[in-house]
């Protein structure tokens, strides 16, 4: 999930592979002299630098999920049904202090571990419908769709605010999904207006489904390794 956002700030936010390279470089610096048990003074000067690039970098993701949540919101209700989905980020640290106070009360518990235990390199995004987290009731099926709608939305961000074109490659579409799940699937996709590579074991359904939005579509047909152009 950190890779999400990650991924998502990397094509959005020109400073943040920066930041994210001095914090992880920063970050080992301080894990090592954790780890060999260096005197505190030396910790203090990497403690000062992670604290910096480490509030910075939860600055950047806490923008984007607040940008990225009524985006994936609005195409999880159009996908599930699922009318108030909500996002919860969580920095690594615990809400509300700040993380050079974090840093400094960490010394040792940091010390008893060899390593960092707080920090934006421990953060996580959780998805709630009605403050009960996703994972506990949604089908396999359902949790494909929600990382569709998830990856979606991140295109449909940069799509408006970059102004990047996106190229969506689904393999295997009618996987754990149901007739309905992969028609409003194809449905949406064809409404973002961009190139888009699937992949299935059965042409038939997923070829009615696009020629009925009147959509162009190649068919391609892959045996023994060779592949070519099918026509209907």
């Amino acid at each position: 999930r950190r890779q999400y956002l990650d991924w998502g700030l990397f094509y959005q936010e020109e400073s943040f592979l920066t930041c994210w390279r001095y914090y992880e470089r920063v970050l080992k610096q301080r894990n090592a002299v954790l780890r060999d048990k260096r005197p505190k003074k030396e910790l203090d000067i990497w403690s000062v630098e992670l604290a910096q690039y480490g509030k910075e970098l939860d600055c950047f993701r806490k923008q984007y999920v607040e940008q990225l949540a009524p985006v994936l919101a609005e195409l999880a209700n159009e996908l599930l049904n699922i009318p108030n989905l909500t996002l919860e980020y969580q920095p690594g640290w615990e809400i509300g202090m700040d993380y050079t106070d974090v840093l400094a009360n960490d010394y040792f518990q940091a010390c008893r571990y060899g390593y960092t235990p707080f920090g934006p390199h421990r953060a996580d995004l959780e998805m709630k419908i009605d403050d009960i987290p996703v994972k506990h009731f949604l089908s396999r099926g359902q949790q494909k769709l929600l990382i569709c709608a998830m990856i979606l939305a991140q295109g449909s961000m940069l799509a408006s605010l970059a102004n990047k074109s996106l190229i969506y490659l689904i393999d295997d579409l009618p996987a754990e999904l149901d007739i309905v799940s992969q028609q409003k699937l194809i449905s949406l996709l064809a409404r973002q207006k961009t190139q888009v590579f699937m992949t299935a074991i059965e042409k038939e359904t997923i070829c009615n489904f696009v020629n009925k939005l009147n959509v162009a579509m190649k068919v391609f047909h892959v045996e023994h390794g060779s592949v070519g152009q099918m026509t209907e």
